[in-house]
């Protein structure tokens, strides 16, 4: 449409020329939100550790060339939360062309016994993966009587809770986690056992264990017995050298 024409429609119909200026503009937005500029070309996955990159954008289902501006964020946390590994998901689009996947994953902190072997857990009680075999770096925390799902998620396990107080270090140093007459006790990986006490006060607890831990290795003494039931006043048996 020749200028001379737009300024002449305008004077006779200004509300026509107005829906036309709407049109255009509509038309032009309509352009730039289909535009090929915005395919996505690289998904950038953040916070993955127990899941690979790989894992995570298969995970959130998306494909090379979806148009990031069209591109549903919500339906994309929705698919990344299905993995019972993945706690908190969010995604946001960096342009032109980059979808940015953030994940905060479940912290696993030992395993239980099944009919079906063993079952990984989270510290919120979450099944998060099956295992063929003990695991070297978890402790096992007891036996349930029906099989157990990823996802599914344990509720009012004594052991469970002692584990989720532990850090990574001192969770690997501890082979199992067991309910003893409403007491908890503890195997360690290099012998010996550890007096726990109720489930209470468990990171004085832990300090103290984890100083007991690093006393007896500094000396090279093996444990008989370590007892942190009052971890203000812990104590340590070595074990005897035979």
């Amino acid at each position: 449409m020749s200028e001379r024409l737009q300024r002449a429609l305008y004077r006779r119909n200004p509300l026509g020329a107005a829906a036309l200026t709407l049109v255009g503009l509509g038309l032009g937005l309509w352009a730039v939100i289909n535009s090929p500029i915005f395919g996505i070309e690289r998904i950038r996955v953040e916070g993955a550790n127990q899941l690979s990159g790989d894992q995570v954008r298969g995970l959130a289902g998306v494909d090379p060339g979806t148009n990031l501006l069209r591109l549903s964020l919500d339906s994309v946390i929705a698919s990344l939360e299905l993995s019972p590994w993945v706690r908190d998901a969010a995604a946001d689009r960096s342009l032109p062309a980059t979808l940015v996947l953030r994940i905060a994953e479940r912290r696993p902190v030992g395993w239980v016994e099944d009919p079906s072997g063993p079952a990984v857990v989270a510290e919120d009680g979450t099944v998060v993966s099956r295992a063929s075999t003990a695991l070297a770096d978890l402790p096992g925390l007891g036996i349930v009587a029906l099989p157990l799902a990823a996802g599914e998620r344990l509720r009012g396990v004594p052991t469970l809770a002692a584990a989720a107080s532990m850090g990574d270090r001192l969770l690997a140093a501890v082979a199992s986690v067991a309910e003893v007459e409403g007491e908890i006790v503890l195997e360690l990986r290099q012998g010996g056992l550890v007096q726990y006490g109720e489930p209470e006060q468990l990171q004085a607890k832990n300090r103290a264990l984890s100083e007991m831990l690093a006393w007896a290795r500094d000396r090279g003494l093996g444990i008989d017995y370590i007892d942190v039931r009052v971890p203000g006043a812990p104590a340590l048996r070595p074990a005897v050298a035979g």
